[in-house]
């Protein structure tokens, strides 16, 4: 395994960590996976981030497109 990939592995596992611990703690726990500039970020949610989630949710719900599965 390269150094690169190691280091890729430990940060997803503090990323996962720290949303079990919120689960744990406040009953949900939420990944963000992002794409910026040809990379997929993943984080974490902090509880302070927990409403205006809950709002971006809402709005997608209500605005994206209606996609069926073929």
């Amino acid at each position: 395994m390269k150094e690169h990939d190691k280091v890729a592995e430990e940060a997803m596992k503090e990323v996962i960590s720290d949303a079990t611990t919120n689960a744990l703690l406040y009953g949900c726990g939420f990944i963000r996976i992002s794409f910026h500039r040809g990379t997929l970020d993943f984080a974490c949610v902090d509880r302070e981030e927990f409403r205006d989630t809950a709002d971006h949710l809402i709005w997608l719900d209500n605005n994206a497109r209606r996609e069926t599965k073929q």
